[in-house]
């Protein structure tokens, strides 16, 4: 495993935490992500979130939907792709 850039500063969303969470609700209408999650929990998340993802869909077609959230397994894997490649990119921009 790659080991983790150092930011040059303290990894402060809470701008971002504050407009999500208004918008889509804490945690997240749609994905029940916790916007005050905090660094470490997010760190343990992202690194876990492969084998995860893989062993909640094996033998998925894509098009199955559990009833508390609102989107199919393709549209929600989607989702997590999109704002992993956002989140990089904002993590990225804090470096030194």
């Amino acid at each position: 495993m790659l080991p983790l850039p150092k930011l040059a500063t303290e990894w402060n969303t809470s701008g971002v935490d504050h407009w999500g969470a208004s918008l889509y609700g804490d945690p997240c209408r749609e994905c029940g992500f916790t916007w005050a999650a905090g660094q470490a929990a997010s760190i343990t998340l992202m690194r876990g979130l492969p084998d995860s993802i893989d062993e909640l869909v094996v033998g998925a077609t894509g098009m199955e939907r559990l009833p508390d959230l609102g989107w199919n397994v393709s549209g929600y894997v989607s989702h997590m792709t999109d704002n992993t490649r956002i989140w990089s990119d904002v993590v990225l921009s804090h470096r030194g």
